[in-house]
């Protein structure tokens, strides 16, 4: 069974400030973490202009520019490329 949850509360408490950052750092942006895909295998943050990432430990990858198009990637499984 796969498994996502969009759940900001949920993901703030299982996400690594530290790991957020380095994200941040690498983006040049801001990062809110809002769930979580792949049955809790990568986490799901997004930026102030609603670009949505996925990452999970150093893999960080872009998974579409806006949360919508990010829940249809997610749903069809989509290929991710690190960034």
């Amino acid at each position: 069974m796969y498994v996502c949850m969009v759940s900001g509360v949920s993901a703030v408490q299982q996400v690594a400030r530290l790991l957020v950052s380095e994200y941040e750092e690498k983006l040049g942006c801001d990062l809110c973490p809002i769930g979580y895909a792949a049955s809790g295998n990568l986490f799901l943050y997004m930026a102030p202009d609603g670009a949505t990432y996925g990452g999970h430990d150093r893999f960080l990858a872009k998974v579409a520019g806006d949360g919508y198009h990010a829940l249809q990637a997610i749903e069809r499984r989509a290929e991710l490329s690190a960034l």
